[in-house]
């Protein structure tokens, strides 16, 4: 697993048919691969369908830090342009993805994708990792996720866990993609998940209160709170910012 990365919108798309152990640590997405999920809610499609893509867009939206395409992309683009004529492919039907291209040579990162041959002409110019489909039997409760975790681990999981419950006795937990969740009314309210050094909480708000000071030492990206395993974790601020999140969304 690297530490950072860019995902593409294909992998965004099958983000719980994917193996974690493939992915970065740490990863961005790109403004591109957003309007590619905006796009697809205009597609002829069900009821049904338009929703579960509603959600994934506003959950990719609020929990990955954006890259955009600024004048360094530009720059690279041109390079990537030049990399895709001179394999002999076509530029127009691969516009989008080549953009997206352009955003991780311009940042110096990986670029993860379900599609490695979209990409495969670009090694020459940009890291390009193909992810692969997760194991069978992955985890279908928070318990069972928590299990698969060391001893230790599973210690502060369960408390978060717990933790996270007290405040929502009455939310439905279950794992989306790949990991904890907790419902509200049908709509997610928070997830937490567990690493090999840290343990994460999110979505969190831009902005929280008086609930900030306390909370910048954990901020990491976009909306993640990433607390270390080899430091006291701090429950009680865990509780404080779910009844925060509790409270804005009763709000509105």
């Amino acid at each position: 697993m690297s530490d950072t990365g860019v995902l593409d919108t294909s992998v965004l798309i099958d983000l719980q048919e994917i193996d974690p152990e493939t992915l970065p640590a740490e990863s961005s997405i790109t403004a591109l691969s957003l309007a590619e999920l905006t796009a697809g809610l205009d597609a002829d499609i069900d009821v049904r369908e338009r929703a579960r893509r509603q959600e994934r867009l506003l959950w990719v939206a609020e929990i990955w830090p954006i890259l955009s395409f600024d004048s360094a992309a530009a720059r690279a683009y041109g390079r990537i342009h030049a990399a895709t004529r001179s394999s002999g492919r076509s530029v127009r039907p691969r516009r989008i993805d080549l953009l997206i291209a352009s955003v991780a040579l311009a940042q110096g990162l990986p670029l993860y994708t379900r599609n490695y041959d979209d990409f495969s002409h670009l090694t020459d110019l940009i890291d390009v990792r193909e992810v692969c489909d997760r194991m069978p039997n992955e985890p279908t409760t928070i318990e069972e996720y928590i299990s698969t975790f060391p001893d230790d681990v599973q210690m502060v999981l369960n408390q978060i866990h717990a933790t996270i419950r007290g405040v929502l006795p009455g939310a439905d937990e279950t794992i989306s993609y790949r990991i904890p969740t907790f419902k509200i009314d049908g709509r997610y309210l928070v997830y937490f998940a567990g690493f090999a050094k840290h343990v994460s909480i999110y979505p969190i708000l831009d902005e929280m209160g008086e609930l900030e000071p306390e909370i910048v030492p954990y901020r990491s990206g976009r909306a993640t709170l990433k607390f270390p395993l080899n430091k006291p974790v701090p429950y009680d601020l865990i509780e404080r910012v779910v009844q925060e999140l509790l409270d804005r969304r009763q709000a509105t």
